[in-house]
């Protein structure tokens, strides 16, 4: 029930951004998609070591102006990782993946030549992971406020790292 609901307002996000981008007409392209692949520390008390997480990630804006894109990302684990639990002096092997995460994201863009630009990104991330061992299974999910930074260097008008 929780993907489909993840789903539709994903859907729903998509289906509004072309509208969203009339916002600013001058801008020549005004949408954008994209893919990326991350790699996430997730760590727990009572945990003697961090879990490496990887996932994929697509994610898809809408430029509102030069400054300012709006952008969505949904993305799975494609690689989990084991952790010790010390449970009443017993080390026991906990495995741990990433089921799920999405966010929204607004981010302010600082162009620093024709194909080079900063930004940093605030906005709110949902995501599910799932502890299994000896047998047993829970999964949990969680939203939390998200921020980073970086930088986009353009190879082409259409392409870019």
């Amino acid at each position: 029930m929780k993907r489909m609901v993840v789903i539709l307002i994903f859907g729903v996000f998509l289906f509004m951004m072309p509208n969203m981008a009339l916002a600013d007409s001058s801008m020549q392209e005004r949408t954008y998609t994209g893919g990326q692949i991350v790699f996430a520390t997730y760590n727990e008390d009572n945990v003697s070591n961090d879990a490496n997480l990887t996932a994929l990630l697509g994610r898809t804006g809408v430029y509102i102006n030069k400054y300012f894109s709006a952008e969505a990302r949904y993305g799975f684990g494609v690689g989990d990782d084991t952790v010790t639990v010390n449970v009443y002096g017993t080390d026991i092997d906990v495995d741990v993946e990433l089921d799920y995460m999405f966010g929204f994201y607004g981010r302010g863009h600082i162009p620093l030549a024709d194909k080079l630009s900063l930004y940093g990104i605030l906005g709110f991330t949902n995501a599910e992971l799932t502890a299994s061992a000896q047998g047993y299974s829970e999964s949990e999910s969680d939203t939390d406020l998200s921020f980073g930074a970086g930088a986009d260097f353009y190879i082409t008008d259409a392409i870019g790292l």
